[in-house]
């Protein structure tokens, strides 16, 4: 994982965005695609998890929160390039502030993309979530996409069905054991 990212998953070779460049590293995709696929909207199934988990991160990040962590943390970086101690102080006040407020806010950007990731389908809808409109483009070849008589979200829930149930995502899917489950609390 790159020193500063937020996000990582998988095993080995991880996934990662970028907190302060929203730059986002995609395993498998990269491993797996070949450039001339996505303009072709070839992109293999393999690749579609991973794609829409990280585009769920890079979305969230393009946002306002997402800017002014940004913003504050290129302010950090200012201010340890000027040295001194007041400067390093504060530096280092906006530094804790940030990794606070991305440690509270991790656990929502983590479920939202494996929600995209694992569950998400297209609706009925003209307008769609940026990750769903990203896996359509580089998934469903422009003879589908441009042809207003195709049912692109059809298409797109098809490809999104075989992506899913491959031994990799079904490897990827989280599991949780009766161990993990919050406690209820017994009535008596």
């Amino acid at each position: 994982m790159k020193d500063g990212c937020l996000f990582d998953i998988g095993n080995g070779e991880r996934s990662w965005t970028d907190v302060l460049t929203n730059e986002t590293y995609i395993h498998p995709v990269d491993a797996l695609i070949e450039p001339s696929s996505l303009f072709r909207g070839a992109m293999s199934l393999g690749a579609l998890p991973s794609l829409l988990h990280e585009a769920a991160h890079h979305c969230a990040l393009v946002g306002p929160v997402g800017t002014a962590l940004a913003v504050l943390e290129l302010r950090a970086m200012r201010l340890l390039d000027a040295g001194g101690d007041s400067n390093v102080t504060e530096a280092l006040d906006i530094t804790f502030t940030v990794r606070t407020v991305l440690e509270i806010y991790r656990p929502v950007l983590e479920g939202v993309a494996l929600f995209t990731e694992f569950d998400a389908l297209p609706g009925d809808s003209r307008i769609q979530s940026r990750p769903l409109s990203t896996a359509a483009r580089y998934t469903i070849t422009a003879e589908y996409r441009d042809n207003p008589q195709v049912n692109w979200a059809a298409k797109l829930t098809e490809a999104l069905a075989q992506s899913r149930f491959t031994r990799a995502s079904l490897a990827r899917r989280p599991r949780m054991s009766a161990a993990q489950q919050p406690r209820r609390r017994q009535e008596k």
